[in-house]
């Protein structure tokens, strides 16, 4: 056995490890991927949303209470508490004593509420409000939208 055929019998054993190693490797990595990305289902909407206690406020403004039946978490009878708005642009938002809102990246409020309805102060218009159920992670949509019927904020005249 010549010198250049001692060194490719050597090589061959150190081949065959990488390569299983590259292999366990991507078998892993192919196994923890889709655990690691996969999305949770959107958690359900509300099952009912109205509109109460409408009223003028100012010769511009009205206001209003947007009440919500909540969603149930499945499998549970424990409802959500979480719940987002549509953006803060149009209306103000103010909740309840014991409820906290906190404006979000995409330009909605989420509210965190025990009583599923909250304070709205906006333009006299005609207007479509909605809720949704909030997100549960950043790597799972909220609810689908549940909007109310179109109604038209008043004003003092």
């Amino acid at each position: 056995m010549n010198t250049h055929e001692i060194q490719q019998k050597n090589k061959q054993p150190r081949y065959a490890r990488v390569l299983a190693a590259s292999f366990l490797s991507l078998f892993f990595l192919g196994a923890y991927l889709p655990t690691a990305s996969a999305k949770s289902p959107p958690p359900p909407p509300p099952t009912k949303v109205w509109i109460s206690d409408l009223r003028g406020v100012t010769a511009t403004t009205g206001a209003f209470i947007l009440e919500w039946s909540p969603a149930i978490i499945p499998g549970t009878q424990t409802p959500y508490n979480r719940y987002q708005l549509p953006g803060a642009g149009l209306c103000k938002f103010t909740a309840f004593p014991g409820d906290s809102i906190v404006p979000s990246a995409s330009g909605t409020v989420i509210i965190t509420t025990s009583v599923n309805r909250v304070n709205a102060v906006c333009p006299a218009r005609y207007l479509v409000s909605g809720v949704r159920t909030a997100p549960p992670d950043s790597y799972t949509s909220g609810s689908t939208w549940l909007y109310t019927e179109k109604f038209l904020v008043p004003s003092l005249k």
